[in-house]
């Protein structure tokens, strides 16, 4: 079953990411709070509607399944329609965006505050015949980062890592 994910995820990505001017995989470690890191998918540079601006943030996802349910030939905006479960959702305009509570939402506004990046581009991509491909550009949500990730983040790497690291707790309960 892992193989076929894999070959699942694989397999569409190479013209999906080449389709986007992807430029490079790598990883970031932020300066002012080097225990922060994060790894999204790609960077994007001179995109068409960023020529010559600062680059932005690549995260691509490939669903499987939701709750167990396959989800393999039904587009991101039919799953965003028909299962409250996805990271998709409408808005009172009728628009699809990315949920605003998703962990995908948080983890791309992450991923722009480590990389100190002002977009993204979340692309959702399902093997559905038609519409089967999802692309929202994210602006980074400043508040967002400073008042509510942060502080978390913070508090987690100080009261559970760094205990942790000390102490090696975890490895001796295991």
């Amino acid at each position: 079953h892992a193989r076929d994910t894999f070959a699942w995820n694989v397999t569409p990505l190479n013209a999906l990411i080449d389709n986007l001017q992807k430029s490079e995989i790598c990883g970031h470690v932020t300066h002012a709070h080097s225990y922060l890191g994060a790894s999204a998918d790609g960077i994007i540079r001179n995109h068409k509607h960023h020529i010559d601006e600062d680059p932005g943030v690549l995260e691509i996802k490939c669903p499987f399944s939701i709750n167990k349910t396959l989800v393999t030939g039904r587009s991101p905006i039919d799953l965003a329609k028909e299962d409250n479960n996805f990271c998709l959702e409408y808005t009172e305009e009728g628009k699809v965006r990315l949920k605003r509570t998703s962990p995908y939402y948080m983890q791309v506004q992450g991923e722009m505050a480590i990389k100190n990046y002002t977009w993204a581009h979340f692309v959702v991509w399902t093997a559905a015949d038609v519409n089967n491909l999802y692309i929202e550009e994210i602006c980074f949500d400043q508040d967002l980062w400073e008042n509510r990730m942060l502080p978390k983040l913070q508090s987690v790497y100080s009261t559970v890592l760094v205990p942790e690291i000390l102490i090696r707790n975890i490895q001796q309960t295991l």
